[in-house]
């Protein structure tokens, strides 16, 4: 997780030890639940591994490769800008979308 730590400390922040147990499970396949207070970095948790595993590619893979579900919107948003400002930081090709109910056909497919 050498990138994803270098990237927390470009950004002056002190990596948590459920961050780091979450990007480790992650790497190895795990799959799990976090549970954590509002505001102490769990979409981080939970996109560290991702991230770091896909800028190991070249070339960004094409299709969808991770799927978070909210039930609330304005949540969703949130989460797609602080996950797309960490893509982006990485690799500018990889990009985050949100799909709600009043997402057009034509953007849900895109997704496939």
């Amino acid at each position: 997780m050498k990138i994803i730590k270098q990237w927390f400390e470009s950004q002056n922040w002190k990596v948590q030890v459920f961050q780091k147990q979450c990007w480790k499970a992650y790497a190895q396949g795990k799959s799990g639940m976090l549970h954590a207070p509002t505001g102490s970095g769990k979409t981080y948790a939970l996109w560290g591994g991702i991230v770091e595993e896909m800028s190991k590619h070249k070339t960004p893979p094409k299709g969808c490769h991770a799927l978070w579900i909210t039930p609330l919107r304005a949540l969703g948003v949130e989460i797609q800008k602080a996950t797309q400002k960490m893509l982006s930081d990485f690799n500018p090709e990889l990009k985050v979308g949100l799909r709600t109910a009043d997402t057009p056909q034509s953007q849900r497919n895109k997704l496939l």
